[in-house]
């Protein structure tokens, strides 16, 4: 069967489709990008909003060593930095600030 009228797909549009038959099976609501020529779908809108960060390039979590200068559209690769570059102490130190304010 044809889906759109095209007899290919990217491997990107197959497993939209797939997605988009699966939510309607299950009865689950499905959170599409907006973005032109996107499209992507995702099962929770918080995904989505994670998602969107690609787009606009935004990058709200900071290092914040003194002179780092480095950012991060997730808190994750934040937290894999701190790390990584500049030893555990300080991603505890973040984690443990970050913990005071939820």
């Amino acid at each position: 069967r044809q889906l759109s009228g095209k007899e290919e797909f990217t491997l990107q549009e197959a497993q939209e489709a797939i997605k988009r038959k699966t939510a309607m099976a299950q009865g689950r609501k499905l959170f599409t990008c907006t973005w032109p020529a996107c499209g992507k779908s995702f099962f929770e809108s918080s995904r989505l909003k994670r998602h969107m960060l690609v787009h606009t390039g935004e990058r709200p979590f900071k290092c914040p060593v003194e002179g780092c200068g480095k950012s991060f559209s997730l808190d994750f690769n934040l937290r894999s930095h701190l790390r990584a570059i500049h030893g555990h102490s300080y991603a505890s130190a973040w984690q443990a600030s970050t913990d005071t304010i939820k």
